[in-house]
């Protein structure tokens, strides 16, 4: 029995059909979460996106209203760039608003960015602000996961200490391959 297992060719599969339709609208339908991590005294604004799991981490200078909305509007327009739409407003609950094809597009912050609100709805940007005292959970998960990458790398490095450009550039790394590892479910 042994033999005849080990040496059977396996034979090919039927190929799994597709619906393209759905796959093309998943693909420019997806919910942002944005928050400001800490990570050794610098400030980072990371994005994350739930349906197509890409995460973004753009250093803040400070944490001025100013440097935020630019630094929201830098990732934006990386979306924008590839295709996505993320000035669209839906209502959720009202069906009736949804077109065939439109993308739904929401960005979920922490009660931080309320005072941006009406800056980023002046650049076409909606943020719904989660209630008081809670987090996002999606990015909250993201800072988590950076921070231990980024710790992990600096316990293998010889130095005592890591300057600023390093530190900056062993975040980007770190989202870089977490980007390009597969994620599942």
């Amino acid at each position: 029995m042994g033999v005849i297992k080990g040496k059977t060719v396996q034979t090919k599969p039927q190929h799994v059909k597709v619906d393209t339709e759905s796959v093309i609208k998943e693909r420019y339908n997806f919910v942002l979460s944005v928050d400001i991590m800490h990570f050794t005294g610098l400030n980072f604004l990371i994005m994350a996106s739930r349906n197509i799991r890409f995460i973004t981490a753009t250093m803040l200078r400070d944490r001025k209203k100013r440097t935020i909305v630019n630094a929201l509007r830098q990732v934006i327009n990386i979306y924008k760039g590839k295709g996505h739409s993320v000035t669209a407003e839906v209502d959720f609950w009202d069906t009736e608003d949804v077109k065939e094809g439109t993308p739904i597009h929401t960005t979920l912050a922490d009660n931080e960015f309320e005072a941006l609100r009406e800056d980023m709805e002046a650049h076409g940007i909606k943020i719904n602000v989660t209630a008081k005292e809670e987090h996002v959970p999606e990015v909250k998960r993201q800072n988590r996961v950076i921070k231990e990458q980024a710790r992990a790398i600096v316990q293998t490095l010889p130095y005592k200490s890591i300057p600023k450009r390093m530190r900056i550039a062993l975040i980007h790394y770190v989202v870089f391959w977490l980007n390009n590892i597969t994620k599942a479910g």
